[in-house]
């Protein structure tokens, strides 16, 4: 009879009450839900979600958010990027930030604007999302000007010698650099736990060249870091304008 009893009362408090659900929480993917594979539109608070992310331009390097705060990931050859979190017990923003040589999301200036002559990207992904500096060298006003943009914490302009332009230059075609972009065949630079990321673009005439990690030589990393050293030792040596 007691028990009876306790399951009448389960079902009036199931019927009047509502019985319990446990609550879920939304993912707003940004308009990305297609690119990750397994994704859904809610979790219970405390589940473990596993994402895969496979929408993957070459020579695009990505990094990931969760509410604003970087989010670690892994790489595997046959699903792409893989994002493991678990979910809070309120809503959350799953964002995707692309940087390639020729631009930086989220509205940030093209690596090469049209005043620039040199552009050079030195960066390097942790898991977490990337670091490094932005090169742009230019002219203005009859003055040699070199632009560095660190990550995460802004630019400064810097006066630098004309020379800077020459010693570019050699070391460009020294080693070919212009034709790295057809002579070898595509690599997969990205690696499970971090990995750089390098690209430089200059004016050659009324064109552009462009030249990453993507295709390079064996020594193609030595390479890029000699074009980051010359770029430093300017910078170095260069004046900070007000």
């Amino acid at each position: 009879m007691r028990k009876m009893i306790l399951a009448c009362l389960c079902f009036l408090t199931c019927l009047f009450g509502g019985c319990a659900k446990e609550e879920t929480y939304s993912v707003d993917y940004q308009g990305m839900k297609d690119s990750y594979t397994g994704a859904k539109d809610s979790y219970k608070a405390g589940e473990n979600v596993t994402l895969y992310y496979q929408d993957i331009a070459p020579s695009v390097g990505y990094s990931f958010y969760l509410d604003s705060e970087p989010l670690a990931y892994t790489w595997d050859g046959a699903k792409g990027f893989v994002l493991n979190f678990t979910m809070p017990a309120h809503n959350v923003t799953l964002t995707c930030r692309a940087v390639s040589g020729e631009e930086m999301s989220e509205g940030t200036a093209d690596l090469i604007p049209d005043h620039v002559t040199i552009g050079c990207s030195s960066l390097t992904n942790d898991g977490t999302g990337f670091s490094g500096r932005y090169y742009r060298v230019y002219e203005s006003d009859g003055e040699t000007l070199m632009e560095v943009e660190t990550v995460g914490e802004g630019a400064e302009i810097y006066t630098v010698s004309s020379k800077i332009f020459s010693d570019c230059h050699d070391l460009i075609d020294e080693n070919k650099i212009d034709t790295w972009m057809t002579a070898y065949e595509e690599k997969e630079y990205r690696k499970a736990g971090g990995y750089e990321y390098f690209s430089i673009e200059y004016d050659e005439g009324d064109t552009s060249v462009y030249a990453d990690v993507s295709r390079m030589p064996e020594d193609g990393l030595k390479i890029f870091s000699s074009f980051v050293d010359i770029l430093e030792n300017y910078r170095k040596k260069g004046t900070v304008r007000e």
